[in-house]
């Protein structure tokens, strides 16, 4: 039977363990405390177990102390990718965590964090990629001997239904087809949606990448963009990497243009574009599809007119896959022209295509319906 103990002051209950030695010899101990006799018995059984199976590890650090340490360890990594990481730290986990001693966090420390990220409205990727830093934290703290357990590893990420891009409508297709001419980047929109390139891909672009006896760009490289200052870097993958054909509709604009080296799409200033060029690009160049229109952009005297709905670089990228789709292009196949990783990323869009395709049949079949009975009526 567990020696009773006398009630502290404040009505809790403790026990001294001894749990080693100190460096000089002498014992090193533990203090516990219990709401009750009994819990205070199961914490000091639950000590000693620990103590004696080796699994107590009795080191006094907080998770802010952690993350630092662990972010050292990465010295190779892109500024990009610490900033990154940094900011999950900082905005999602220290908050709530940061002064917390590592041994003491449990599951739900971290899942009510991500559960708060769900009704906040955060993406699945975002709490995914929030859960992933805090669980390879702890995991590293495992490895050191920190702790003997990671209890982030458990925690469960909502999956949330991410807002669909919508591709563009047929009238949408031929305004950009028709009107490439005319701004710097019409080319570039052309190009996104005959060959489905992704931003960073089309920005690192250049003549050389354009085979014109094949009929094929070559997809070697992408421009990514820190702290507003562009650099060229490899693809995220393997699947990045690809020889993508070329319509005839689009072949015929760039051998008009007629460029022989250098990039086709580039800042005003000639360069490779950061994110504010980018910007500036696209607002022209949709203002100049809205124009095209029929719009009129906002000046002095007389208001803007917009015509059009608003069109993004990923929207034309969808469009391509749509146009994979409605070609009768087989998942495979589409999967290497886009440059997914896994095929389950283009089955998702071929399975929400199909039955899109299928709704929209059923509703042209049933307005023909109700127009054919109107005609025997009369």
């Amino acid at each position: 039977m567990a020696t009773k103990q006398k009630k502290r002051a404040d009505g809790l209950y403790q026990k001294s363990v001894k749990i080693g030695r100190c460096p000089d010899g002498s014992p090193k101990r533990k203090v516990v405390y219990g709401k009750t006799q009994g819990e205070l018995d199961q914490k000091v059984t639950e000590l000693k177990q620990k103590v004696a199976t080796q699994t107590y590890i009795d080191v006094d650090m907080t998770f802010t102390e952690l993350s630092v340490i662990w972010m050292k360890q990465f010295p190779t990594r892109s500024a990009k990718w610490h900033k990154r990481k940094q900011s999950k730290i900082d905005n999602h986990l220290l908050p709530t965590l940061g002064e917390r001693n590592i041994r003491d966090l449990r599951m739900m420390d971290l899942q009510n964090i991500v559960n708060k990220m769900a009704e906040d409205g955060y993406a699945t990727s975002t709490m995914k990629k929030v859960k992933q830093t805090a669980d390879n934290m702890m995991d590293f703290a495992c490895d050191n001997e920190w702790l003997y357990r990671n209890y982030f590893s458990k925690v469960k990420v909502p999956s949330l239904d991410a807002p669909e891009t919508r591709y563009l409508e047929d009238d949408e297709i031929l305004l950009v087809t028709k009107n490439w001419r005319g701004h710097r980047f019409g080319i570039g929109g052309l190009i996104m949606l005959y060959c489905g390139l992704r931003l960073g891909e089309l920005l690192a672009l250049t003549w050389e990448d354009i085979d014109y006896e094949e009929k094929v760009i070559h997809i070697t490289k992408a421009r990514e963009c820190f702290e507003n200052r562009p650099s060229i870097k490899k693809p995220k993958t393997k699947a990045g990497v690809r020889d993508i054909p070329i319509p005839d509709i689009l072949l015929t604009a760039l051998k008009e243009l007629g460029g022989k080296h250098g990039l086709i799409c580039m800042s005003a200033n000639g360069r490779l574009m950061s994110d504010t060029a980018y910007r500036r690009a696209w607002e022209g160049y949709f203002n100049h599809l809205n124009k095209a229109a029929g719009g009129r952009c906002a000046s002095k005297y007389t208001p803007r007119v917009q015509v059009i709905e608003h069109i993004t670089s990923k929207m034309l990228r969808h469009t391509y896959c749509t146009l994979l789709y409605d070609a009768g292009v087989d998942v495979k196949s589409a999967q290497y022209f886009m440059g997914h990783e896994d095929i389950e990323t283009t089955l998702s869009i071929y399975t929400h295509l199909s039955k899109f395709r299928k709704k929209k049949s059923v509703v042209s079949l049933n307005k023909h319906i109700v127009e054919k009975m109107k005609k025997i009526a009369a």
